[in-house]
């Protein structure tokens, strides 16, 4: 078992259909920040692979965006090293519209 769940796949698979059916669907029964056992998130995933799609749902859906993977990386920190601008600009939106706060 790798940890992965349903949005786990559908993030890394670049399959929006079915991450917002899930969504939508699983009302609080869904873990959306579930870790793997490779200590990643769906949100971290979506960074990595360039997904903003998948990444805006996520995070419309109540994904932590201060979610820190095994090395203390937040899924921001991935998209800014894979080159992905576009989440740099969603983020800053999504973070004056979001109270962001250290747990």
């Amino acid at each position: 078992m790798s940890g992965k769940g349903v949005l786990h796949h559908s993030a890394m698979n670049d399959r929006d259909a079915i991450m917002s059916t899930c969504l939508h669907r699983s009302g609080r029964t869904l873990n959306i920040d579930q870790i793997d056992h490779s200590g990643r998130s769906e949100l971290h995933y979506v960074s990595r692979l360039g997904n903003l799609n998948s990444y805006r749902m996520l995070i419309e859906g109540g994904a932590s965006l201060i979610l820190k993977e095994r090395l203390g990386r937040t899924s921001l920190q991935d998209a800014a090293d894979s080159g992905f601008k576009d989440y740099l600009c969603y983020y800053c939106k999504a973070a004056e519209s979001i109270q962001i706060s250290e747990a």
